[in-house]
């Protein structure tokens, strides 16, 4: 018999945030996911117009992609990504795993570590191909979940003045809306259930 398990839960509802880079506030519309965990869940809020490029929601590992739309990377093969991973804390070897990832140097210095509201943070500047990305590289016990972010934008010369700015306010405001807790999901007016089978 086939199991059917409940891995993923959308909020249809859209809201705003606003924050200001340079004295100019930004408006975007998000839209927030739900990751149904073995003992509990995770929630987290992207961008509306965000591209999906992957969703595997099935524990013990999750993981989603995003591409952020920047109108200079157009007609390139350079985008700017937003990527959110649970890993659940029973599979040692599989957390082990995204920490080694996290914490990997890629470019010519080792990442510079931070802490940012319980989120241990590596930043570094790497190239892909040649194009200069700064990256960045978070994680945090959430639940009964530990969750990777991965978040990374390229430095073009078409890049709006204000950019690096407005992507380092964008990370932490990703980072400030990933929450969670530990038991039963009630689920809120307006969200779509996604099932798989498996």
């Amino acid at each position: 018999m086939k199991k059917t398990s409940i891995v993923a839960v959308c909020v249809i509802e859209i809201f705003y945030f606003v924050f200001s880079v340079a004295g100019r506030p930004i408006h975007s519309q998000m839209v927030e996911f739900t990751v149904i965990t073995t003992k509990g869940w995770v929630r987290y809020a992207v961008g509306a117009s965000w591209t999906v490029l992957w969703m595997e929601p099935k524990p013990p590992r999750t993981t989603a992609g995003y591409q952020i739309p920047n109108r200079a990377d157009q007609s390139t093969s350079d985008s700017s990504n937003f990527a959110l991973i649970t890993v659940q804390k029973e599979f040692p070897e599989a957390v082990a795993s995204e920490m080694v990832k996290a914490a990997t140097q890629w470019g010519a210095s080792p990442p510079l570590r931070t802490k940012h509201d319980g989120w241990t943070v590596f930043s570094q500047e790497a190239k892909q191909k040649d194009t200069d990305y700064t990256v960045r590289n978070a994680y945090k016990d959430i639940a009964d979940v530990r969750v990777f972010v991965r978040f990374a934008w390229p430095h073009l010369k078409t890049n709006p003045q204000n950019y690096p700015a407005e992507m380092d306010g964008l990370f932490d405001i990703l980072l400030d809306s990933i929450v969670g807790k530990v038991g039963k999901y009630e689920p809120r007016k307006g969200e779509v259930f996604r099932r798989k089978e498996g």
